[in-house]
């Protein structure tokens, strides 16, 4: 870890202040209430790119149906990621269950408590395996996340590129140097709800702020020109057509994803291009289908990381054998266990 220079009467300002405003002002987290290392791993990875109030009832959930490492392992991929489907950026499930199948064969179904150890599953990086071994096994190293990158930041008054890996270093380095030898669960978690309850990304409240006289940034009037982050590229535009085609037995079309985007969820039959009416009327006759019905499902979008989704859907009934490669009638009644991609949900209700 590279060194970092800060005076022992700041770091232990810093470390002191944030511990007592934590215990006053801690949100009640159900994965707060346990040290567990698996409990914490799991909400770890819940929270990445997703708000708190939004994964409280999927944690809940996915703990209560898959409890330990054990159970975890030996569930089927189809039902992990059904009890993630809402969530998004379901390569996080599947690399959850890649990681605990590795944790039950080489770990003795425990969660390592090394960093080198750690880093060795599939989805850990360097910010969970400080979460697990700062909270879950008090072993002080930096987990070092988008809000301790923005406290680091404003505490240093650093205008360098928060995106940057050597200015995530810097920031390792000097939570390092701030960083107790006892109560370190408490002071990572401190250290991250104070970037998500008080330093805000926009309009930080300095007043409530237990750290405010340490801080350079404020001293300088500068906490709301930080971070500096570079920009990042508008995601992709692409239209799309969603046909929901429905066979005279009351079957639905649907296949299940091998793309790297959605990989391993169901969709409805869908095409890479804008279709109008009669275009999408010729193209069901392409592929053999006998068209009873068809009307308008309506328009939807999806806003991924790195592309937008703008959808119109199409409804229609259809006879005929034909398949298109990869689909396969879907009962209606057993939709609802399949796992779908939160981008087709406004048709899936439709259903």
């Amino acid at each position: 870890m590279t060194s970092y220079s800060i005076t022992p009467g700041r770091a232990e300002n810093i470390t002191e202040s944030l511990l007592r405003w934590y215990k006053e002002n801690k949100r009640d987290l159900p994965w707060r209430h346990t040290q567990d290392a698996y409990a914490v791993w799991i909400s770890e990875v819940m929270a990445q790119q997703t708000r708190i109030a939004y994964l409280l009832a999927y944690y809940e959930r996915f703990i209560q149906l898959f409890p330990t490492v054990d159970s975890l392992a030996q569930a089927e991929e189809a039902d992990v990621l059904k009890v993630w489907e809402g969530l998004g950026y379901y390569t996080r499930a599947r690399n959850l269950q890649r990681a605990a199948k590795k944790i039950t064969r080489d770990f003795n179904s425990q969660l390592p408590r090394t960093r080198e150890e750690l880093l060795t599953l599939p989805g850990i990086g360097e910010y969970t395996a400080g979460a697990i071994l700062s909270i879950a096994y008090e072993i002080p190293t930096p987990a070092v996340d988008g809000n301790v990158l923005r406290v680091f930041a404003r505490l240093e008054n650093s205008d360098e590129d928060v995106m940057l890996p050597q200015t995530k270093k810097r920031a390792a380095a000097f939570v390092s140097s701030i960083m107790p030898t006892k109560h370190v669960s408490y002071f990572t978690q401190a250290l991250m709800e104070l970037g998500a309850l008080v330093c805000t990304p926009k309009n930080p409240d300095c007043s409530a702020c237990p750290i405010q006289d340490c801080c350079w940034a404020q001293a300088h009037g500068q906490q709301y020109e930080l971070p500096k982050k570079s920009v990042k590229r508008s995601p992709k535009s692409l239209k799309k057509t969603i046909i929901i085609i429905r066979s005279t037995r009351g079957e639905i079309l649907m296949r299940q994803r091998t793309e790297a985007l959605l990989s391993g969820l169901w969709e409805l039959y869908r095409l890479d291009e804008a279709l109008s009416a009669p275009q999408a009327e010729a193209h069901l006759q392409s592929l053999g289908f006998i068209l009873q019905t068809l009307k308008s499902a309506g328009q939807a979008k999806h806003v991924f990381t790195h592309q937008i989704w703008h959808m119109h859907g199409y409804e229609c009934t259809v006879s005929g054998q034909c398949v298109a490669e990869g689909y396969h009638w879907i009962p209606k009644e057993d939709i609802k266990k399949l796992a779908v991609p939160t981008a087709i949900r406004f048709y899936i209700k439709q259903i």
